[in-house]
């Protein structure tokens, strides 16, 4: 199988803040089945390389703005970039037709069964365009593709005038699957594409699809954290009705 993940979270150098989750999956994926090929399509930045292999996952990063210095939209996330510079959302529709065009090209040079597109904007939308485009010129063409709603997305997404409800709708329903990392997001999602005139089967075609995914914890740290005192279990003693609960909470807050 060949692999095609999409991301606009990836570390750019090693020892870098940016969150390493994406590229942890692929390496996991690529450990657990050597025989496929995985390759993770990212932005550029130019503290990155354009091309590179780490662990048997081939990387490969697509510019979106020139000169490439001004590649300032992508890292560390595009929200907060624009909020603290809103002359950056004008780079926006660059990084999304050129993100398009990379994965419709990287579809055609590595003949890509499958794409895993992380957040619905703009990876999934672009997932959807694209393999949508394949398939048009290649009607034999088996590629498909599962989306990671990671936070509000759908959301903002459905916001936008005309085009947001049908862009959102269509992408999940020519989805593969569609993880969501809550109940809250999953019901969302849900709620878009059921219609009280549906029939039973795609009822529950779309139920089967929409699939809950809360985030992990691989063993590594999990070991690690165990290993420290604070998160180390207590167990209470006397009646149960004492017993007193400490909760942890690592990760970060995110208005939305």
């Amino acid at each position: 199988m060949r692999l095609l993940f999409l991301t606009t979270t990836l570390p750019r150098f090693k020892g870098d803040s940016q969150s390493p989750f994406v590229l942890e999956q692929a390496v996991a994926w690529k450990k657990e089945r050597p025989a496929d090929d995985v390759i993770i399509l990212a932005p550029g930045d130019t503290k990155a390389k354009s091309a590179e292999v780490i662990e048997g996952v081939k990387i490969e990063r697509f510019t979106y703005f020139w000169p490439r210095r001004f590649q300032l939209l992508a890292y560390p996330a595009l929200i907060p970039n624009i909020k603290r510079n809103p002359l950056l959302l004008f780079q926006l529709p660059l990084l999304f037709l050129l993100e398009m065009f990379t994965v419709y090209r990287l579809l055609f040079k590595y003949r890509i069964d499958f794409v895993y597109a992380h957040w619905v904007v703009p990876q999934g939308v672009v997932a959807y365009i694209a393999t949508e485009m394949l398939k048009r010129v290649q009607h034999d063409a088996k590629v498909s593709y599962v989306v990671h709603n990671h936070s509000s997305d759908v959301r903002l997404l459905v916001k936008i005038p005309l085009i947001g409800k049908y862009l959102a709708r269509h992408i999940i329903r020519n989805s593969k699957y569609f993880f969501c990392v809550n109940m809250q997001l999953g019901q969302e999602a849900l709620s878009l594409v059921l219609d009280p005139r549906m029939r039973e089967d795609d009822r529950i075609l779309y139920e089967n699809k929409i699939k809950v995914m809360t985030m992990g914890i691989s063993e590594d740290v999990r070991s690690r954290i165990s290993d420290l005192p604070q998160f180390r279990l207590l167990r209470p003693v006397g009646p149960r009705n004492d017993i007193k609960y400490d909760f942890g909470f690592l990760g970060r807050l995110s208005k939305k």
